[in-house]
């Protein structure tokens, strides 16, 4: 069994984090579910984004970053062949021989249409999030706005408004 004074410090330590910086559970219960309604209002039919991380699980951490996975119906990652081909959509193919343990490269074998240019800006975009350089993402995510203005199937309108 623990020393009393150490597992006393430890119930302070974790209380103390709850009330100032993670938040109470109820204001966690509180930000999950506006983000549950903030997904299902923001789903369309082509695509579904979905916060995760800290953010997602309803801890809004000073200082934390923003982890968004997207869903899309118009692109498809496939790791060795496409079974059923669709010329609507963009295909990628998983190349993981040269790549670090846990992550792929992804090479386009075939595009849709002209929002191919689009979509490697918000990949850029993405990339550029990952190593911290928020300036240079947003300009990525308005380059593919301009580029493909249409918010109901460019993710750059909802990243940006994230952003912002």
């Amino acid at each position: 069994m623990a020393d009393p004074a150490i597992q006393d410090a430890s119930i302070a330590l974790y209380r103390y984090m709850c009330h100032t910086i993670v938040g109470t559970e109820e204001f966690v219960k509180k930000f999950r579910a506006m983000n549950n309604a903030r997904d299902n209002l923001t789903s369309t039919e082509n695509k579904t984004t979905i916060p995760s991380g800290s953010f997602g699980e309803g801890l809004k951490m000073r200082g934390s970053d923003i982890d968004i996975m997207e869903v899309t119906g118009v692109i498809e990652v496939c790791e060795n062949i496409i079974v059923h081909f669709n010329s609507n959509k963009t295909y990628f193919k998983m190349e993981t021989e040269e790549a670090q343990p846990c992550f792929t490269q992804l090479r386009r074998i075939h595009s849709a249409d002209c929002s191919e240019k689009a979509v490697s800006y918000n990949i850029l975009g993405i990339i550029l999030q990952l190593v911290g350089d928020k300036k240079s993402a947003e300009l990525a995510f308005m380059n593919s706005v301009q580029i493909f203005p249409e918010a109901e199937l460019n993710s750059a309108f909802q990243i940006l408004s994230f952003l912002g």
